[in-house]
């Protein structure tokens, strides 16, 4: 077997533990306590429920990511002349 070969393999096994390494700290950790804190604030407690929920997650994610992406467009466009 050549090194190229070993070497391929190694840093793809490399860049794949650094990709879910982001995606957990980015989605699991950052966006799910943003988006947690947000519905929690607009729906005054009621939402996402205390029981683990699949799709709660999901959703606290999703709005916590969205709420990262505008607040980058928001500072970029108020940076920029």
């Amino acid at each position: 077997m050549p090194v190229e070969e070993i070497a391929g393999g190694a840093f793809r096994i490399l860049f794949r533990v650094i990709i879910d390494t982001v995606y957990y700290v980015l989605g699991e950790i950052v966006c799910y306590y943003i988006g947690f804190a947000t519905f929690r604030v607009l729906t005054i407690g009621r939402y996402p429920p205390r029981e683990d929920s699949g799709v709660a997650e999901l959703i606290c994610i999703v709005v916590g990511f969205a709420e990262i992406v505008a607040a980058a467009i928001a500072i970029v466009r108020l940076t920029t002349p």
